[in-house]
Parts: C-alpha cells; sequence; structure tokens
C-alpha cells in the first residue's frame, strides 16, 4: 500500500486530517489514531473516484518537497505529520479459499445485513484489518507449548519474546 503524507490538527478535542497532495481530501475524529483511520478510508475512497472519472493520480511528494513548499510549512506550523496508507484500486481477481461454513453463513448474513455482496464484504473485513490500529499481534515464531514465542506487537512493531514460564504466569494472572 502506498503512503501519503498528513497532517492532523487538534481543535476543541477533535482531530482533523487533511492530505497535502490530495487537496480536498479531509477526515476526522475523536482521537489522533481514529483521525488517521479514517483519514486511510477517506483517501481510498477519494483515489477510487478519482481513478472511476478518470482523472490522474497526483505525485506523492517526498517530505523535502513538502517542507520547500510554503503553503504546506504555513498549514504544517501547528499540526502534525503522520504518514497514512491508502488504497489504489486495482482490478479484481477471482480465489478460491476453503472456510467453516458456520463462518461462511454468518459472513453471508453479516454482508447482506450491510448491502454487500460476500467478496465486498470479506474485501472490507481484510482492508479493515489492514489498515493502522486494527491488526492483533502476530506470532511469528512459535516453538510449540514447551519453547519460546516471537510475538510482533500490532501498535508498536516491537518484536517480544515469550517464554513458557512467562505464558503460565500472564494465564494465572487472568485466572
Amino acid at each position: 500500500m502506498p503512503l501519503a503524507y498528513a497532517l492532523i490538527h487538534e481543535e476543541g478535542g477533535s482531530f482533523g486530517i487533511s492530505f497535502p497532495d490530495f487537496p480536498g481530501c479531509i477526515s476526522g475524529g475523536s482521537t489522533a489514531e481514529e483521525a488517521i483511520r479514517r483519514g486511510s478510508e477517506a483517501l481510498s475512497f477519494h483515489a477510487a473516484g478519482m481513478v472511476e472519472d478518470g482523472d490522474a493520480l497526483p505525485m506523492l511528494r517526498s517530505l523535502s518537497e513538502l517542507q520547500s513548499d510554503a503553503a504546506f510549512s504555513e498549514m504544517a506550523r501547528d499540526g502534525v505529520l503522520a504518514m497514512v496508507p491508502f488504497e489504489i484500486p486495482g482490478k479484481s481477481v477471482r480465489i478460491n479459499i476453503s472456510m467453516d461454513e458456520h463462518l461462511i453463513e454468518m459472513i453471508d448474513r453479516a454482508a447482506a445485513a450491510s448491502g454487500k455482496s460476500r467478496s465486498g464484504f470479506l474485501a472490507h473485513a481484510a482492508r479493515s484489518t489492514l489498515t493502522l490500529g486494527d491488526v492483533s499481534n502476530e506470532v511469528i515464531k512459535s516453538g510449540g507449548s514447551s519453547r519460546t514465542t516471537i510475538v510482533r506487537d500490532a501498535t508498536s512493531g516491537k518484536f517480544e519474546t515469550i517464554s513458557p514460564r512467562s505464558k503460565r504466569v500472564a494465564e494465572k494472572k487472568k485466572a
């Protein structure tokens, strides 16, 4: 996924997000994280609309190019700079997957309730999981029940080693 620079501004307890390379594309949220998540969705929607209308997507500028832009420098003075992932629409490809039949039934009900096709619902769920803040911790390497597990924290991206002893201690604390 490409990344676009965004400016986040806080005003009155709410956060707004704008994209210097995509004028008119804005979003917001009650937290900076929510603004980034919603901004990613808005930018993906904005890019899809541009492609659908036959408009060329702008070239994404580097940080040094943005900093040399006087208008950007003025806007950035009181804001926070973030890099936000967005999706450029591509061609749909047919795939074949296996899944628990009860899960498929639940997906079909949820898709129907939201007015989406099964494919559309699954694509939306995958996009939501792949955007910032919506992925759970990822197990990188697990040596089985008696060995060490390496986990990547989804929020920080840092790796953590979990020994069998620390797993037992954590399980006892939960109980």
